[in-house]
């Protein structure tokens, strides 16, 4: 499997500490890291961290792109990048000592749809065995319809596609039958209108997509764990107990887990297992930093998955 990751929208990720974050107050905050990121980005990390060569094409603003690109070259990422007017934005997580982490985003460049066309050059020679990996939000100026245009140019050429985007809605998602999506809890809820208070619910609502199209459907489902319903049936696998010191990236580090077992041709319940352990090792890590091997290594071994 030849996999690209497309991040239309990438982000500079800072991580900041404090004991605790006082409102309507100055606060002083340390910055812990600041990390090249977007959700594209973020996935072609976490393979490249665990031995699975991919690229990563992305738009970047001239303005702080040639920063951006210059760290995850340094990271040993195979970049391709087509570049925009103005900035790269920058995401805000503030971590505070036992409390829930509170995010601050920002607005970055404008793009527009002849941009899409230089960024389908970028994805070079794709076709059967390839799979693009559409994560992440898309900048302003591009439509839905615009990107639905774009993703179904991809399809065209034979690659498959792994969507985890807030970009398109459940009926553009579906017209595009992807390989893959990966719906977080909260995603699947407003997806189907429905309230997902058990792993039976969540089991309904993963069949349910399922059988609108998608080949395989990975709903996370946060500390709980994550469902994957495939071909060869549905399946749950809960979390191992980990500290959790970020959860920024896991979800993308989660579909890294699914891709690259999938590239080495294991099972469904064998892609599940990796793929959440590749999600609680990346919350082991401050910053966006990539699942550790030998974590995932050992965390696979704590994980059982049920068939339901």
């Amino acid at each position: 499997m030849k996999i690209t990751t497309l991040t239309l929208n990438p982000a500079f990720d800072l991580h900041c500490y404090a004991d605790a974050f006082l409102p309507q107050r100055e606060n002083l905050f340390e910055i812990t890291a600041r990390d090249a990121g977007g959700k594209g980005v973020n996935v072609s990390r976490a393979l490249k961290a665990n031995g699975v060569e991919n690229a990563a094409v992305c738009i970047v603003g001239s303005e702080n792109g040639e920063e951006f690109l210059a760290s995850l070259r340094a990271e040993g990422l195979t970049v391709r990048a087509v570049k925009a007017a103005g900035r790269i934005r920058e995401n805000i997580t503030l971590h505070e000592k036992e409390k829930a982490e509170t995010r601050i985003s920002f607005k970055g460049f404008a793009a527009d749809e002849g941009l899409l066309a230089e960024v389908l050059d970028a994805l070079g020679d794709l076709g059967e065995g390839s799979t693009v990996v559409f994560a992440g939000s898309a900048p302003e100026g591009l439509t839905e319809a615009a990107l639905v245009a774009f993703l179904k140019r991809i399809k065209d050429t034979g690659a498959s596609l792994a969507i985890d985007s807030r970009a398109l809605s459940l009926s553009s998602i579906l017209s595009l039958r992807p390989m893959l999506i990966k719906p977080n809890k909260d995603e699947a809820e407003a997806a189907l209108g429905v309230t997902l208070q058990s792993i039976a619910d969540a089991r309904e609502a993963a069949e349910a997509l399922h059988k609108k199209g998608v080949e395989n459907v990975l709903l996370s489902l946060g500390g709980e764990g994550a469902i994957l319903c495939a071909d060869s049936g549905t399946y749950y696998a809960p979390c191992p107990e980990v500290a959790v010191l970020s959860t920024v990236g896991a979800g993308d580090s989660t579909v890294a887990g699914f891709l690259s077992a999938k590239s080495e041709g294991l099972s469904d319940a064998e892609a599940l297992a990796r793929a959440v352990a590749f999600g609680s090792a990346a919350c082991m890590l401050a910053g966006t930093a990539a699942p550790r091997r030998e974590d995932v290594a050992a965390l696979i071994e704590k994980i059982e998955v049920q068939r339901l």
